[in-house]
């Protein structure tokens, strides 16, 4: 009967998401939008400063896959509850929503480099505890650490990314989609590494060394993006003096 109880919410879970999903279908479609210009999109050759933009890319899509799947393997192993994990996925949420609206409030562009790198240290904090204890506590501090890590991440990554697209889109005349086409390309090239150092550690090891060492090692080497994500916004600050 309990398993049954439990299938019944994932059904309505699942039903709801479909239904407003169709109703935002709906809504898109009755609206009236200029249907952009077809142009050339897809480039192998791009400016220097894009070069550091990839790299970001690959380091933060190196976390991707954990940040979304780790919570879940770690939460059912030491918790096993499904209602564990829906309830740290819940205060995840508004965690997120409340960050999200302090920093959209009272943060400005000169603060981004400050926010990514808070963003950066408590993504590895997370992982080290998770590392370093391995146990419930270490997974609760892990959870603590990596809700604030997601949106603090977000909101200074994307900035990043969409400032340096509008500033190469105009110095080299290229439609923006190219830029984004190619930055997803590096996304999936992190994700995929990301996910083989969790497979070669889990085969080589077994899946618990996966789950201890693979976010530890990825978690120390996307500090490495607050090297990068600073050199970036010097070269962007002077490309666009350049431009003036």
């Amino acid at each position: 009967m309990a398993n049954e109880g439990v299938n019944l919410r994932y059904q309505t879970v699942t039903i709801a998401v479909f239904v407003v999903t169709l109703i935002a279908s709906v809504i898109f479609h009755m609206g009236s939008y200029e249907k952009p210009k077809s142009e050339k999109f897809f480039y192998l050759k791009f400016h220097p400063v894009w070069k550091k933009m990839i790299q970001m890319s690959w380091l933060k899509g190196l976390a991707q896959g954990f940040i979304v799947t780790a919570p879940a393997m770690l939460m059912m192993t030491f918790f096993g509850s499904e209602g564990a994990l829906g309830t740290a996925q819940s205060i995840g949420a508004l965690v997120a929503a409340l960050i999200m609206l302090i920093l959209g409030k009272y943060s400005r562009p000169k603060h981004r480099l400050i926010i990514f790198s808070v963003g950066l240290v408590c993504f590895f904090l997370a992982a080290m505890f998770n590392g370093v204890l391995f146990n419930a506590t270490g997974v609760i501090l892990f959870m603590l650490f990596l809700l604030i890590a997601r949106p603090v991440l977000d909101i200074a990554y994307f900035p990043i990314q969409l400032k340096l697209i509008d500033v190469l889109s105009k110095f080299e005349g290229r439609n923006e989609f190219s830029y984004i086409l190619n930055h997803e390309f590096g996304l999936y090239v992190g994700r995929f590494v990301g996910a083989m150092t969790f497979l070669v550690l889990a085969y080589v090891g077994s899946v618990e060394i996966a789950l201890r060492y693979a976010l530890l090692i990825i978690g120390g080497i996307q500090l490495l993006s607050i090297i990068i994500a600073k050199q970036l916004l010097k070269k962007q600050k002077e490309l666009e003096n350049e431009m003036e």
